[in-house]
């Protein structure tokens, strides 16, 4: 018998599918990891959205659902659509949502030569 002909079985290539989340406003996580608060965690309103196929206009998502390609919008039901997040923009929301209050409160107590620099480091984009 020859070896030098063998091959290695070949596995059937699947498509990966992208990740997609959307913001559910009514989903309240109040304990994580052990830390109870009062107020929810926010980066827990973000509802992890399953993909079953793909198609040229539109992906398909558990339960009949559908996003749309072209508006990026999660179709719910006949009247309800939600916004969808990637993962980098769901990281995004989160990070915004974590700092901006207390940015801005910095910023709100800063002298004038801080404020001047912050005015320079933001308008030089």
């Amino acid at each position: 018998m020859n070896t030098n002909n063998i091959q290695a079985p070949q596995l059937p290539q699947t498509a990966v599918m992208p990740c997609f989340y959307h913001f559910d406003v009514n989903r309240r996580v109040y304990e994580k990891d052990g830390i109870k608060r009062n107020s929810p965690y926010y980066d827990e309103h973000f509802v992890k959205i399953e993909i079953i196929e793909e198609t040229d206009k539109e992906y398909i998502c558990q339960f009949g659902r559908t996003i749309n390609k072209r508006s990026m919008l999660y179709k719910i039901d006949s009247s309800t659509r939600k916004k969808v997040f990637t993962e980098q923009e769901k990281e995004d929301d989160i990070y915004v949502n974590s700092k901006a209050y207390r940015l801005a409160e910095l910023v709100r107590k800063s002298d004038a030569n801080t404020l001047r620099d912050i005015e320079r480091l933001l308008s030089a984009k």
